[in-house]
């Protein structure tokens, strides 16, 4: 089971950074949330009623992983050699699949650090809250599968 989960997990980030490739001229990352920790984290648990001293434990723990943010430079710099790669007059595969396997490297690990500081935040929460983001998850999953079901009966017709 958790052999299919980390095949499906790099299967995905292949797909995403292969489509990061084609986009890479106008490309805007997807929100990092190891980056962007602090906002993701009022919206993820907006409606959850927090403690003033779990507000200042997620805060603490947002804080503490405030340095593991990538270097906005280091980012314009992995961008820039895919873009001189693609603005080769040859198609130089070795090098591309390089770039795309070091960006691969870097998003798992982007990932992992952002479910580690997810479930830093559970931990804060008591069990009722818990229920309640799960509840809460569960509602919003609804919701997009019936707008999925309304786009794909509107593009049958």
């Amino acid at each position: 089971m958790k052999v299919s989960k980390l095949v499906l997990t790099l299967g995905f980030v292949a797909i995403s950074s292969l489509s990061s490739v084609a986009m890479a001229h106008n490309h805007k990352p997807m929100v990092d949330p190891v980056r962007h920790g602090h906002h993701q984290a009022k919206k993820w648990l907006s409606g959850i009623e927090l403690t003033a001293e779990q507000r200042a434990q997620i805060k603490d723990i947002m804080q503490k992983h405030k340095t593991d943010r990538p270097s906005k430079d280091a980012m314009k710099n992995e961008h820039k050699a895919m873009r001189d790669a693609l603005a080769q007059d040859y198609f130089d595969e070795v090098k591309i699949r390089a770039l795309v396997e070091a960006n691969q490297e870097k998003q798992v690990d982007r990932r992992v650090k952002g479910l580690k500081i997810k479930h830093e935040v559970l931990q804060v929460l008591t069990p009722e809250q818990r229920k309640q983001l799960a509840d809460k998850k569960f509602s919003h999953k609804e919701r997009s599968d019936k707008k999925q079901r309304k786009q794909v009966e509107k593009s049958a017709e």
